[in-house]
């Protein structure tokens, strides 16, 4: 399923891994409400930004008294 949301983006920045690769890092903020992501994400999810596919790697949920307000997900380019 794909869902159509407003993320912050909190960096894009190159990874040293050796070799000839190279490979980037994107971390976000996720809004969990009517508007956003309706659901807790996975490192399964791939996002799409600035015309490049990242799938996950790391997620770090945000909660509040009331509930899930939003997910930082880090994601590598693919």
């Amino acid at each position: 399923t794909q869902f159509s949301i407003k993320a912050g983006v909190l960096s894009r920045r190159r990874v040293e891994s050796g070799g000839v690769g190279e490979t980037y890092e994107l971390r976000l903020w996720i809004q969990h409400s009517a508007s956003g992501l309706p659901h807790l994400p996975t490192t399964a999810d791939r996002v799409e930004y600035d015309g490049t596919s990242w799938k996950g790697t790391s997620i770090d949920p945000t909660y509040s008294s009331k509930g899930l307000i939003a997910s930082k997900l880090t994601a590598r380019n693919q």
